[in-house]
């Protein structure tokens, strides 16, 4: 990224306080396209965009929120464009290869649970990722996708409700056969 001559100062501060978000935004880049160069691609983008909008950025205010909206409106940009559907891919399921849901004592293997988001709408499965995975605040949340708290919450729940249902709906299917 070429940043002009004379604006060090303002370069320097971009480098300490959006660089070190690179991976973050590329694992949830990559979570969401599952494609590791269009992954790459979208950072680049978000990066690129962020580095002109800096000058709006407020020092203090969560650099890692404000990235990921950039990032959220790079990717629905190219979602748009290439008319790509757009999935998940959890890497930070907690087994490797099992996943446990509420207290059901019956397993399905991690590739099952992928994927069960994986068709989850994406408005649900976004929130879903930045929540349960990147550990965003509610707040946070809000801020990146331009939504209210409480749709937030709503998301939220009716994500992991569609989880669950396709859950109980996968051992019925399991147990009968």
């Amino acid at each position: 990224m070429a940043i002009p001559v004379g604006h060090e100062p303002e370069r320097d501060r971009f480098l300490r306080e959006a660089l070190p978000h690179t991976d973050v935004l590329y694992r949830m880049a990559l979570r969401t396209c599952r494609d590791s160069h269009l992954a790459q691609d979208l950072v680049q983008e978000t990066y690129k965009e962020a580095w002109k909008s800096f000058k709006n950025y407020q020092p203090g205010t969560n650099c890692k929120a404000w990235l990921f909206k950039i990032l959220m409106r790079v990717t629905q940009h190219h979602s748009r464009q290439n008319q790509r559907y757009l999935s998940v891919q959890l890497e930070d399921v907690p087994e490797r290869r099992l996943f446990v849901v509420s207290n059901a004592q019956e397993r399905i293997e991690r590739e099952e649970i992928l994927e069960m988001v994986n068709r989850i709408p994406q408005n649900y499965r976004i929130v879903l990722v930045m929540a349960d995975v990147e550990s965003l605040s509610y707040k946070e949340i809000a801020e990146t996708l331009e939504i209210p708290i409480g749709t937030v919450m709503s998301r939220l729940n009716r994500a992991r409700g569609l989880l669950r249902e396709r859950f109980l709906g996968q051992l019925g299917n399991t147990q009968t056969a």
